[in-house]
């Protein structure tokens, strides 16, 4: 992985060009060079994996309210990013160890347990109940 600057019609780039990606981390321009194999894949990887994919599947329902809720994080930081750093834990989603005819693992996902805030949050001054 590298960052890069380039020309105009470079900067525009955003996907994959040969065996180079171009996209943007925290507000940085990177290139990232293709993988051509990867045989490392444990069951462990494998959960991981699956739980970042249902991390990140759950990250645009809650991205408003984490957007609200984390108002001092910083700036190049998404609110989608906010969400998986907050909530890409074991507590939040659940593995199994088995995989199901696919070969997918089944991931169980703790609602009451997902963060959409952090640090402390101001309360809002006019505010009324209604029915």
């Amino acid at each position: 992985m590298a960052k890069y600057e380039g020309s105009s019609c470079v900067r525009k780039i955003k996907n994959s060009v040969g065996d180079e990606t171009y996209s943007m981390w925290r507000g940085m321009r990177i290139v990232k060079k293709k993988i051509q194999e990867n045989k490392s894949n444990t069951l462990a990887q494998q959960q991981q994996q699956a739980r970042l994919a249902a991390a990140y599947d759950q990250s645009g329902l809650f991205a408003p309210a984490v957007k609200v809720g984390t108002p001092r994080r910083p700036r190049v930081q998404t609110s989608v990013d906010a969400f998986m750093s907050m909530n890409t834990n074991k507590k939040v989603f659940t593995v199994g160890t088995e995989p199901d005819e696919e070969g997918k693992l089944e991931v169980t996902v703790n609602y009451p347990a997902i963060r959409c805030s952090k640090g402390r949050l101001r309360m809002p001054r006019n505010m009324a109940v209604t029915k």
